[in-house]
């Protein structure tokens, strides 16, 4: 075979080849076209975010996610942003509590929420964030009282156990039971 016989046969085989290249980008298209619909899709009815609280550096971080639809798999995450909450700001311009330098400060999830399910709130946001115009108010009623539950609260979620954080939980709702029970009182 001659090699310019063997150059008409190659360039044959690939105009053969050719149309199954074309017949590729449809589907590949699709593909594209359905991935960006569920993102869309997600985006609208699964988005949520969480919230973090960390008992050595005294912050709060939230974080936005999307979910893939019918799933906890998240499809986007962002990157954490501080969030302010006035009653940490209280407790700290009041001395009760006291950041602490760390390398790697613990972080509690305080808050998980999703337009695809309900609640993901925690006891402790529930507290601190919800209820604290509530504790503001009592802190600056009850001075004496609130520089002996603060700090303990604190203690308690410093710890490394999530039996620690639970117990601070529960001081801080029994407290605002007590509180809720003096003020309804004759």
């Amino acid at each position: 075979m001659s090699e310019e016989t063997q150059n008409v046969k190659s360039n044959a085989d690939f105009r053969r080849r050719r149309p199954r290249l074309k017949s590729l980008k449809l589907p590949a298209c699709t593909i594209g076209v359905l991935g960006v619909a569920v993102f869309l899709f997600a985006l609208l009815t699964h988005h949520g975010g969480r919230r973090y609280f960390s008992p050595d550096s005294l912050r709060f971080e939230q974080q936005n996610e999307v979910l893939l639809p019918l799933s906890t798999i998240p499809i986007f995450r962002s990157s954490r942003s501080e969030v302010p909450n006035e009653l940490v700001t209280f407790l700290t311009e009041q001395n009760y509590w006291q950041p602490v330098e760390t390398s790697s400060p613990k972080w509690i999830l305080v808050n998980h929420w999703n337009t695809s399910w309900r609640d993901g709130h925690s006891g402790l946001e529930r507290e601190l964030q919800w209820h604290r115009h509530e504790w503001i108010e009592w802190s600056k009623s009850n001075p004496e009282t609130a520089g002996q539950l603060w700090p303990a609260v604190l203690h308690h979620l410093q710890n490394d156990t999530e039996h620690e954080e639970h117990a601070a939980e529960e001081m801080l709702m029994n407290a605002r039971l007590n509180l809720t029970k003096a003020q309804t009182q004759p």
